[in-house]
């Protein structure tokens, strides 16, 4: 009617909770259930009850559910270096073929390129058969992966959801501009 919509009825809480609620928690439950499965199949292949096919096809899985969640790594994603240390392009291959010679495990707190998905995959499908110490590095690579997404899930589920549903502004840092930045 050509006036000034200042006065519009939209309610933008609805649309965080509706975010929130039925997108963006559910997505990293998902991701933490793909994270933990691949674990699990990776620690089954360590003990010669999966193949490294069911390997493969649960990177797989799990990188798609990572897709999922990706667009939204602000708050606990963000304070958790979610979004770098799962999927950090390109991977170091030289420093990954170091870290499984050395066997020892320093979280990623700078370089992230030999860590989280792409690490995984390059061990996973670079050869068809795994030393113990490949395998060694597999777990210790799953396994952060769990205690990360874990903690990314518990934070949106117990406190993040209520600021990020009740930050219904439009200013840096609100909940809508996250969204869209």
């Amino acid at each position: 009617n050509g006036t000034d919509d200042s006065g519009s009825t939209f309610e933008r809480s609805e649309l965080l909770e509706n975010y929130c609620d039925n997108i963006i928690t559910p997505g990293y439950h998902n991701f933490n259930e793909a994270t933990i499965q691949l674990h699990n199949v990776v620690s089954d292949y360590a003990d010669g009850l999966s193949s490294l096919s069911d390997c493969r096809e649960e990177l797989k899985s799990t990188w798609m559910s990572w897709q999922r969640v990706a667009p939204f790594g602000f708050g606990p994603s963000y304070n958790n270096l979610l979004n770098v240390t799962v999927n950090t392009y390109p991977a170091d291959i030289a420093q990954i073929e170091l870290d499984i010679e050395n066997g020892s495990w320093y979280p990623p707190v700078a370089e992230f390129d030999h860590f989280g998905l792409p690490a995984i995959d390059y061990i996973l499908n670079f050869k068809n058969q795994h030393t113990d110490q490949e395998i060694n590095r597999l777990l210790m690579l799953t396994n952060h992966l769990v205690t990360l997404s874990t903690e990314v899930y518990n934070d949106w589920e117990q406190s993040y959801a209520d600021e990020f549903k009740s930050s219904t502004g439009t200013e840096l840092g609100s909940s809508l501009s996250s969204l869209l930045n």
